[in-house]
């Protein structure tokens, strides 16, 4: 019964969520907790792992909003092992230092 990204935790409408358990029932399907960003999601829609930074993705995937996904940005890629920036044509991350094309 809250909004869409909201969890229900103890009886209160409260923005960040801990558990998915917190997000059952939530409008939209958002019944998933992405605990890194704390925020209830549809896990139907949105299959994209959830992450605290880039390592935590695969080597050419950007942490965005806490979703692995394409890169925007090169801060989307900074916790990557070498792929720490980001072709902001393709939302690929690569290794700027071996590939300078």
């Amino acid at each position: 019964e809250c909004t869409g990204t909201e969890a229900c935790v103890s009886n209160f409408c409260n923005s960040a969520c801990s558990t998915s358990s917190e997000c059952t029932g939530n409008a939209a399907g958002n019944t998933t907790c992405n605990t890194h960003s704390t925020t209830c999601y549809n896990a139907t829609t949105n299959t994209n792992t959830t992450c605290a930074d880039a390592s935590g993705c695969t080597a050419t995937q950007g942490c965005v909003s806490n979703f692995c996904t394409s890169c925007t940005a090169s801060s989307d890629c900074a916790a990557q092992t070498s792929n720490t920036t980001c072709n902001t044509h393709s939302g690929v991350c690569y290794d700027a230092t071996s590939n300078t094309a």
